[in-house]
């Protein structure tokens, strides 16, 4: 596994994955959990993965990778970057308790947004809790930072969301893997969007591209990031 990475998105029906080797990718499926991908790749190089990874707390209410992400973005499209929540409002029942929790940790409340992963986030902090020595391999980076760097520093205005927007995605791709459109359309092919949506295809793709492609040091925002309560890196990684 030593010349092995992966991009790692959440869906509705667990995380996809892209898995790449030798550059191209060779392997691309849904798994129902972190557990299930990490058993079928125990020793992976690096996992790039679109999850908040360090949360923030009464020390650091607010993660600055976040904030520097949103300035890279630019105005119009700061929306696409949301803060997480501190460790303590994952284990609410219900929004209006994670915001209350939220607000009385980091002084605001959750947005929907947010609140809507609140089962991923949760799943990734206690794997990475429970598997200690995985912690290194898995790294947080945002889609759409990676987009913007594959494309000399421009973010992509078109939400990924509307078919331009998905074809501008591809198209930055297919500059590095000529065959990027037909692993999309193999991927569509494959699994219904009930379980998973096809901006998490793309958006897994570019992650796992960033992966591969970085070789030398990370390249993290901010560069010199702190690290959470329990020691987790609050960063944003995204390849030079």
């Amino acid at each position: 596994m030593v010349n092995v990475v992966a991009g790692i998105d959440g869906c509705k029906a667990g995380w996809f994955a892209v898995v790449v080797a030798a550059g191209r990718p060779v392997a691309y499926a849904v798994y129902p959990s972190l557990n299930a991908f990490d058993a079928a790749y125990p020793r992976i190089r690096k996992v790039w993965i679109d999850i908040p990874i360090g949360l923030p707390s009464s020390p650091y209410p607010q993660r600055e990778c976040d904030a520097a992400a949103r300035r890279w973005l630019g105005k119009g499209m700061t929306s696409r970057v949301f803060s997480p929540p501190c460790r303590l409002a994952l284990e609410a029942r219900d929004y209006q308790q994670a915001c209350r929790v939220n607000r009385q940790v980091l002084n605001k409340a959750v947005s929907l947004q947010c609140w809507h992963i609140f089962a991923k986030i949760k799943e990734a902090d206690m794997f990475l809790r429970e598997a200690a020595q995985q912690r290194a391999a898995y790294i947080e980076s945002h889609p759409e930072i990676c987009f913007a760097a594959f494309n000399n520093q421009l973010p992509v205005r078109c939400r990924k969301q509307q078919s331009a927007g998905l074809e501008q995605r591809l198209a930055i791709l297919a500059r590095h893997w000529p065959a990027a459109g037909t692993i999309y359309h193999t991927v569509c092919e494959a699994f219904p969007r009930s379980a998973l949506r096809r901006d998490d295809i793309v958006d897994a793709m570019v992650l796992a591209l960033a992966a591969w492609t970085t070789h030398r040091a990370l390249r993290t925002l901010p560069c010199r990031p702190p690290v959470d309560e329990i020691g987790l890196p609050m960063r944003i990684a995204y390849p030079g």
